[in-house]
């Protein structure tokens, strides 16, 4: 068995563990070439050694141990680059999901610097909010968390039109529907094209909210202030402006 080479000599040759190998032929990964029926020890040749190395290579690249078998067994004619995009999909989806909490984190951190915002922030406003004319609209029905992708949708198919405002997000209260049911923003365009729409005025109260962090606040004192005047709330609106640098946004609950 000169041409073998034990197992510890195999893992010290290529910085394996042996537990790993062990693992990879109880899962029928990477089988050893020659296993002694006596003993029970396990054997590689030199051959091997490529294979191995290309498991390793993939194993560092976030490929499963399920899809590196089907890859080397060239199972379901299995394609390494159909495998390599599902993986930067999944990198592209973690990555914006650890984006999505370093912001957090960060706000979180500004927020504890906060804490004694001015209450004026708050003041609850009553007016035609929401006024009369033309808006360029998009039924969505999204939950909070897909709401980039619509939006980016909707200003791509906006395809020339003319926007007098900024975008609003229609929100919905019912128990049984999605937290956004539209995206509209006002246009100078004839209705009779059918992703334009008439909006009518709307007997509102508002909050304006100095930075986008107020939000909770802000929706607090409006519902504050409904529940105290026995007031009925039907649509809520946010609207969102950019004003020397800073996010800035207004939050409008249409009433009875």
């Amino acid at each position: 068995m000169s041409d073998l080479y034990s197992i510890g000599k195999f893992s010290i040759m290529l910085n394996l563990n042996k537990k790993t190998l062990r693992f990879y032929d109880e899962i029928d990964l990477f089988k050893p070439a020659y296993v002694d029926e006596t003993n029970q020890y396990r054997y590689y040749e030199e051959s091997q050694i490529d294979e191995i190395k290309e498991i390793i290579r993939l194993k560092n690249i976030g490929i499963s141990l399920e899809q590196i078998k089907i890859i080397t067994n060239k199972m379901n004619g299995a394609s390494l680059e159909t495998i390599y995009q599902e993986r930067l999909f999944e990198i592209d989806e973690s990555l914006k999901l650890l984006t999505k909490q370093k912001e957090l984190i960060i706000n979180e951190q500004r927020c504890t610097t906060r804490e004694n915002d001015d209450e004026n922030d708050c003041i609850v406003d009553k007016g035609y909010f929401i006024e009369q004319g033309n808006v360029y609209y998009r039924n969505i029905h999204c939950e909070m968390d897909q709401l980039n992708r619509f939006m980016s949708e909707f200003y791509e198919n906006v395809k020339g039109k003319t926007l007098r405002s900024g975008h609003i997000l229609k929100m919905s209260l019912a128990d049984d529907a999605k937290d956004i049911c539209e995206i509209f923003a006002y246009t100078d365009e004839d209705e009779k094209d059918e992703s334009v729409r008439i909006q009518e005025k709307e007997m509102c109260i508002k909050v304006a909210c100095n930075k986008v962090e107020q939000r909770e606040n802000g929706y607090k004192s409006l519902f504050d202030y409904a529940e105290k005047s026995k007031t009925i709330i039907h649509n809520t609106y946010e609207k969102y402006n950019m004003k020397d640098g800073q996010m800035h946004l207004e939050i409008i609950c249409s009433i009875a």
